[in-house]
């Protein structure tokens, strides 16, 4: 008589019994129980397997499911968190969410950012565009993080637009106006 290792998927309580782990339990060959699923693993017919990176283990199905999109999975442990405002994630299977780029804005997680409109701003991680006060602009900068004070033989009178002053006419730093 030659004696063989309990297969794995199975639990072998006594010499001459072999029984197969259930539902999401699972053994590994030459155990004597079944055991509960570790937490990060997905398990069904007995045997476990880890999770990948961005995935998660859907607790009522107990199946590594992809981290969805407007969501990050920081590890298979936890369930998907959405990401914090002024943050993205555009694509599934993410474990971070993307800061939102300066001079864009991110009004809705699951999307990609928006470039900010003529004569507003935005800092890197900002969930939405800020228009330029009187007396500044963005200086024709793509993306701009700030706006800056109106220069000297401009005028920035709304909408943080800079208009160069018309012949006969000045207008000194900072200026809403230009006068003559």
């Amino acid at each position: 008589v030659k004696c063989e290792v309990c297969p794995a998927g199975f639990k072998c309580p006594a010499t001459t019994e072999k029984v197969e782990c259930i539902g999401t339990e699972y053994s590994v060959a030459g155990a004597m129980v079944c055991s509960a699923c570790p937490s990060g693993f997905s398990c069904s017919g007995g045997s476990a397997s880890l999770c990948s990176t961005g995935q998660f283990v859907d607790l009522e199905t107990s199946v590594c499911t992809d981290c969805p999109i407007g969501k990050f999975c920081s590890d298979a442990t936890a369930q998907p968190e959405v990401c914090p405002t002024g943050t993205y994630n555009d694509q599934p299977l993410k474990t971070v969410c993307t800061p939102c780029p300066a001079g864009q804005e991110c009004p809705n997680v699951e999307q990609s950012p928006n470039d900010c409109g003529s004569g507003s701003y935005s800092p890197v991680g900002a969930a939405s565009c800020t228009p330029c006060a009187v007396g500044t602009s963005t200086n024709g900068v793509a993306l701009p993080s700030e706006c800056v004070t109106c220069e000297a033989g401009f005028q920035c009178p709304v909408d943080g637009l800079a208009v160069a002053c018309v012949a006969g006419t000045v207008s000194r730093f900072g200026m809403v106006s230009c006068d003559s």
